[in-house]
């Protein structure tokens, strides 16, 4: 049997509560550790279809403004998020360009595309462009499947 003194027990001690903290939230969900449950909600499944950019789980978002009218005049670029061919949904994101705040989203629905543009209105309709970068995120509901179709417009 080893004795063992009091200065080397204290390190032992430390040594070990130094171990614990490093390991803390690395261990696997099996055993408990620090990894977040997975949630089950429809709208944090992972994309079927996104651009090569995007790798996260879309977050749940709102129905855009739609307009089924071409755009007039000049548009903002949108980037598409993800295809929800079963919802017949198409996300987007689209930012502030510099005064145009992106408002609205114009929708046509061809049978072969699939025609998105985004425009927008100053960000302040009297004075100097405000300093606050507004975004644009969520998605526009189609009447019917994509089905094939490209989809074609203004995108980043």
């Amino acid at each position: 049997m080893t004795n063992v003194t009091r200065g080397g027990a204290a390190v032992l001690i430390a040594g070990a509560a130094l171990f614990g903290l490093l390991s803390c939230g690395t261990g696997s969900p099996q055993n408990g550790g620090g990894q977040p449950a997975a949630s089950t909600s429809p709208e944090a499944t992972p994309p079927s279809k996104t651009s090569p950019s995007i790798t996260a789980v879309t977050p749940s978002a709102n129905q855009l403004p739609v307009a089924l009218s071409p755009a007039t005049g000049e548009t903002i670029p949108w980037k598409l998020v993800k295809v929800d061919e079963e919802k017949n949904r198409i996300y987007l994101s689209a930012g502030q360009v510099g005064c145009a705040v992106p408002s609205v989203v114009h929708l046509q629905e061809k049978p072969s595309e699939i025609v998105i543009a985004v425009s927008g209105a100053p960000s302040s309709a009297s004075g100097p462009c405000t300093a606050q970068k507004v975004s644009l995120v969520g998605y526009v509901q189609l009447s019917g499947p994509v089905a094939g179709r490209r989809i074609v417009g203004n995108a980043a």
